[in-house]
């Protein structure tokens, strides 16, 4: 990323941006798994599912503004799915928060310990695939997509210039360099 001009920038990020949209509008039912720590783009990947499981020791952050990036491309979805003062708390501060405060935030659908968490995720499917119809299910979770497609792709695209730009920034690059080399930092 540090030697991207803001033409790669742009392609790297609609790839993840293409990512994200075929997730949300994937017929199929995407559930997520979190044991370890779920970092901001990983987050998006987790904003883009559909029912997210965590472990009791998994943990969550935005950290984006802490390297000098802004967390454009998970932006909107974290404000089409979380109250404003949640997102504010989350991508403005950026802190690790644990996975019961993920699930009281909507982030994350069930909380479980480690060693159950396989059990609980495949009882989950059990239900879904025998109580619901999978056709439904299916359309449903298109329609879903449909009622934001529209602002959604829009807020992707406007987020996707913001981000490119931003990852030029000396900040970025200072972030990035010390994140590489390890190295503690502070602004």
């Amino acid at each position: 990323l540090q030697q991207y001009g803001i033409e790669e920038n742009l392609y790297d990020l609609s790839q993840y941006q293409e990512l994200l949209l075929l997730m949300l509008q994937s017929p199929k039912i995407i559930i997520s798994q979190v044991e370890g720590e779920a970092v901001s783009s990983g987050c998006g990947l987790l904003l883009a599912s559909d029912f997210v499981f965590a472990s009791t020791e998994a943990r969550f952050a935005f950290r984006d503004v802490k390297y000098g990036f802004i967390p454009a491309m998970v932006a909107p979805l974290l404000v089409r799915k979380l109250p404003g003062n949640y997102v504010r708390e989350l991508l403005l501060i950026g802190d690790w928060i644990d996975a019961e405060k993920a699930k009281a935030y909507g982030l994350v659908f069930a909380v479980t310990e480690p060693e159950t968490l396989e059990q609980e995720i495949v009882k989950f499917l059990d239900k879904l695939l025998t109580e619901n119809s999978t056709g439904a299910m299916h359309l449903t979770k298109r329609l879903i997509m449909d009622l934001i497609d529209l602002p959604l792709v829009e807020a992707f695209n406007f987020g996707c210039k913001m981000a490119a730009r931003a990852r030029l920034s000396s900040e970025a690059k200072f972030g990035t360099e010390c994140f590489l080399t390890k190295q503690p930092f502070r602004w």
